[in-house]
């Protein structure tokens, strides 16, 4: 097992070639058989000191590699072996000129267990130090990165280091070196089996520790358990992500025996899945599915475009457009069972009924009850007109949503009574308890409406071969008026007509009468005087 810590360093924006041998050797002692535990080193130690424009590092009992990056990007690097004194003369990067103002960033990496050709040996300890300081005027400036200690002159940075060893949980330490007061101080590493990430058994995690809170807080955000199968997670060249797959043919590639996606948070949990049965989206909080596909779904079955939603349609021109062959009978449907009900159905009926038809169908069921299956309509909430189950229509129907009235007639009026027979003839409602106001018409009335209705002959606009013989609405008499005075009544002209009638009859019965009272006085006149002329 091996340890590696690092403190968050400034390092150039690509690995300059004195670093490359730096980072080599770390990367064959992390390759190495097992490493010799080695300590951190103390708070002074490779601290390169300013001598006379060098950065000078302490002697080393193993071969180093030092390096420094300018502000323009130049590079310095030495090599030194055991025993010698790591320096670089900074006026190398500056080919005679003074020395640019700013940041130089610089690096030491030593391997002890090394020998004097660099080589690794079978017990090997990389160790590798960053830091940086600020010059100004050719001089060193302190600031908020960079310390002072020892000696004057001797001016270094807070320093970072690598450390491999063979502690019971090997990590890799990446510190936050951000002065305190002056932001978030977050450390970063990853971690073989962290106590706090795992189970004991040799997980991964990468995790972060927030130095600045009290107390400090650490996250992981980044876990891989110990026996996680091949492939659980895969990145490929071309940025493709494999679950399950190390060949991803997409963005995100899942493969396994039921692939399933899981989301929570906000409230309410969803679980994306797919199998051989269908694509499921449940919801998790209710435990409902409001989306399920079948493999059995045809090509373009549902389509979302511009002009709305399609179902069988690629350029759907409504809201809602289903598509389909103009002689087929196309239809949608509510209720448990739209082939056996019972259900609502409604559609385009090419197949059916013939091309440019439509209708609507409530499926039967043997457990309706009389009027249903009808068909209903209803405005403002309340029931107007209904369809039963033998196609009888109900009209006029009372204030009730849940109306259940059974009409007796092929049109039947629920609340006047009024219908047309099956004969076809059309009975008007005239019950007394739908009337009030009830008084007689006189024959001086109704005698006066008649004498003032004018009847004509006319046809239709609409008809102009079918003449009629009757009344022009806006022309009859008050009486007989309605009051749109666009309409008729032909009850109330039956009934002046009726009461004309009576009175005529009623005078034709007086003058019946009459004559028969003359005929027999007449008869008996008649008999008195042929007795006068009678011989004695």
């Amino acid at each position: 097992m091996s340890r590696l810590c690092f403190a968050r360093a400034a390092l150039p924006q690509g690995p300059p070639s004195s670093l490359l041998i730096g980072w080599i050797l770390a990367a064959i002692a992390l390759t190495s058989a097992p490493l010799l535990t080695q300590p951190l080193s103390s708070e002074d130690r490779d601290r390169p000191t300013w001598v006379a424009g060098q950065l000078v590092w302490p002697t080393y009992t193993e071969p180093v590699v030092v390096s420094v990056v300018a502000p323009n990007g130049a590079r310095l690097q030495g090599t030194f072996g055991p025993g010698e004194v790591p320096s670089l003369d900074l006026a190398e990067l500056s080919d005679g000129l003074p020395l640019l103002d700013g940041a130089y960033k610089y690096a030491l990496h030593s391997m002890a267990g090394s020998d004097s050709s660099d080589r690794r040996t079978e017990e090997a300890v990389v160790r590798s130090r960053f830091g940086a300081l600020r010059l100004r005027g050719g001089a060193p400036e302190v600031d908020v990165r960079l310390e002072r200690s020892g000696s004057e002159g001797e001016v270094h940075s807070v320093r970072s280091e690598v450390v491999n060893d063979s502690a019971a949980t090997p990590s890799i330490h990446l510190e936050d070196t951000t002065p305190e007061g002056t932001g978030t101080e977050t450390d970063w590493g990853w971690s073989v089996d962290f106590p706090q990430a795992g189970d004991g058994d040799s997980d991964y995690a990468i995790y972060s520790t927030e130095e600045s809170s009290s107390p400090s807080v650490t996250r992981f955000p980044f876990v891989i358990e110990n026996g996680a199968p091949d492939n659980a997670l895969y990145l490929e060249n071309s940025g493709d992500l494999g679950l399950g797959t190390n060949a991803p043919l997409s963005d995100l590639h899942i493969v396994g025996g039921i692939p399933d996606i899981r989301f929570e948070g906000g409230g309410t949990d969803w679980r994306v899945i797919a199998d051989s049965i269908a694509f499921e989206v449940t919801n998790l909080s209710d435990g409902f599915t409001p989306l399920r596909i079948l493999p059995s779904a045809g090509s373009g079955l549902l389509r979302l475009a511009a002009g709305g939603v399609g179902i069988n349609s690629s350029n759907p021109q409504g809201d809602l457009h289903i598509g389909g062959p103009p002689t087929s009978d196309i239809f949608s449907g509510i209720g448990p069972d739209l082939i056996s009900g019972p259900a609502f159905n409604f559609g385009y009926s090419g197949a059916s009924f013939g091309v440019g038809s439509g209708f609507f169908n409530v499926r039967p069921t043997g457990s309706a009850v009389a009027p249903n299956p009808a068909l209903y309509f209803a405005t403002r909430n309340i029931e107007r007109m209904m369809i039963d189950r033998d196609g009888q229509i109900a009209v006029h129907m009372d204030s009730t949503f849940a109306n259940t009235f059974d009409p007796l007639h092929p049109i039947h009026a629920q609340v006047s009574g009024a219908h047309l027979s099956g004969a076809g003839v059309w009975t008007n409602a005239s019950s007394r308890a739908l009337k009030e106001n009830i008084v007689p018409l006189t024959a001086e009335v109704a005698f006066s409406a008649l004498q003032a209705l004018e009847p004509v002959q006319y046809n239709y606009r609409v008809e102009p071969n079918d003449p009629q013989v009757g009344f022009i609405a806006e022309d009859v008499p008050e009486l007989v008026a309605t009051p749109d005075r666009a309409t008729l009544a032909p009850t109330d002209i039956v009934g002046v007509l009726t009461k004309v009638l009576q009175e005529q009859q009623s005078e034709i019965e007086t003058l019946r009468r009459l004559m028969e009272v003359s005929e027999r006085r007449l008869g008996a006149l008649e008999a008195q005087l042929q007795g006068a002329h009678e011989p004695r």
